[in-house]
């Protein structure tokens, strides 16, 4: 899907400043935008898009738990503590690869440089639906991606009481609006090429 920064002004969230609109704007104008990618906050809740440490996914093969980086796809809304829940609610999260140790897989499967090189360019440029590249920032050790087929689920008083989790980064307001772009597209996409009209809607008798 390509994608026309001359149409985003008519989703940009409502909350922000015409100051702020502007720099948005702007920075989207050399797609896929570059910088600012990260911020600082010192909210203590987990947000949409932020890259914690300390999360905890569980193997499904060997039952093995393990601490990562993991971006949090959920909700800030459905994970915020002062939210009044009347049922225990999760974390979800995808775990964040290195792309050196991305790359390496690729290479075990294509055994291709050229089209490897090829597909990690793509990567770079945010141009693969279901992978949200992360440019390097110092904690990541590199750069970085997320897929957004590889989704897992931690009860979210359990990440709260880990005391060794810590947030790396929030995603700036431009790289939040391209993470929710790219989330979107991958999980909702309508023209699906699937035709669910029922039988009897099309003239057509179940059974013959």
């Amino acid at each position: 899907m390509e994608f026309d920064p001359g149409h985003v002004e008519k989703f940009l969230a409502p909350y922000l400043r015409e100051d702020r609109k502007a720099g948005f704007l702007e920075a989207l104008k050399d797609f896929p935008p570059k910088k600012p990618f990260y911020c600082n906050l010192d909210d203590p809740d987990p947000l949409q898009g932020d890259c914690w440490s300390g999360v905890t996914v569980i193997d499904f093969g060997t039952g093995s738990r393990d601490q990562v980086k993991g971006l949090v796809l959920s909700n800030s809304c459905d994970v915020a503590s002062d939210n009044q829940r009347h049922r225990p609610v999760g974390l979800n999260f995808a775990p964040i690869i290195a792309l050196v140790n991305y790359r390496a897989l690729l290479m075990q499967g294509l055994r291709d440089p050229s089209k490897v090189e090829s597909h990690m360019a793509d990567v770079r440029d945010q141009k693969i639906s279901s992978i949200f590249y992360l440019p390097d920032v110092g904690e990541l050790g590199g750069e970085s991606l997320v897929l957004l087929d590889n989704v897992h689920t931690v009860p979210l008083d359990y990440f709260s009481r880990q005391a060794d989790k810590r947030r790396i980064f929030a995603l700036s307001d431009v790289a939040f609006w391209l993470f929710m772009f790219k989330l979107s597209f991958h999980f909702c996409r309508l023209h699906e090429n699937v035709d669910r009209t029922p039988p009897e809607a099309r003239g057509e008798v179940p059974g013959e």
